[in-house]
């Protein structure tokens, strides 16, 4: 299902007219990556932790969320 792809691939560029259907075809499977993973990750994470901004990277996401706990650890 490669559920990791945006997690292992830098966002592709928005594709045109001119791009291969290859590359449509990486695009829209690492589109799929990536609403698949935030979907899970933000169903696991309380809203509380996640904060009050809406992000549509993982990647992006999840550095927000470390830096976010290494805060609070840091408090401790």
């Amino acid at each position: 299902m490669d559920l990791d792809l945006a997690l292992r691939l830098e966002k592709p560029a928005s594709p045109t007219d001119d791009n291969t259907p290859e590359y449509k075809a990486v695009h829209e499977k690492w589109e799929r990556s990536n609403r698949m993973g935030l979907m899970i990750v933000k169903d696991t994470i309380p809203e509380t932790f996640r904060g009050g901004e809406e992000i549509n990277d993982l990647k992006q996401f999840l550095a927000e969320m470390d830096l976010h706990f290494a805060r609070e650890i840091r408090r401790k």
